[in-house]
């Protein structure tokens, strides 16, 4: 047992802390990008651009761990759907960076619903992560933090565009 994780006897110890370590890494890395990603769409700080290229860059790597979770051949089953699961993350956090990217010209163009697409990607990527802890026998409330911060991070946004005709910053 790791922290109350039944762990396989073909699956080391290790490979399972690793890909509970690096799941939360990805899920508060994921929230801190959104927090001060998206506001940045007004204040300009940080730069947007580069900022999300960063961070997005950071979370893709985190994925790319994920997929190096090995074992026993008598586990390869469980190996193979870890790695699928590690490739649609990466697959997903692209679609997110590309709706981030969207939804803030969405703004400038006052769309209704600017953030619609960034909604369905994070909570893609939340239940993606469930699917890779549930699979390793973990239980954790990570998968649903990151469909949470969902609804937290990008209604307020728009009601503070709608609110203030503010338009996003162009740096």
């Amino acid at each position: 047992m790791t922290q109350g994780i039944a762990v396989s006897p073909e699956l080391a110890t290790d490979e399972i802390e690793l890909a509970r370590i690096v799941c939360d890494k990805l899920a508060k890395r994921l929230q801190g990008t959104l927090s001060v990603g998206v506001p940045s769409f007004v204040t300009g700080v940080p730069k947007f651009a580069s900022f999300l290229d960063d961070q997005f860059e950071v979370m893709k790597a985190l994925a790319i761990v994920l997929h190096t979770l090995s074992g026993r051949p008598s586990v390869t089953a469980l190996i193979l759907q870890s790695r699928k699961i590690s490739a649609d993350l990466r697959t997903e956090l692209d679609n997110l960076r590309e709706d981030i990217i969207a939804a803030k010209q969405a703004l400038s163009d006052q769309k209704p619903d600017p953030f619609s697409r960034a909604k369905k990607s994070t909570a893609n990527i939340g239940d993606l992560i469930h699917s890779f802890m549930n699979l390793l026998g973990m239980k954790s409330s990570l998968g649903c933090e990151v469909k949470l911060l969902a609804e937290r991070m990008f209604d307020p946004v728009t009601e503070l565009f709608a609110a203030q005709s503010v338009q996003p910053c162009t740096r």
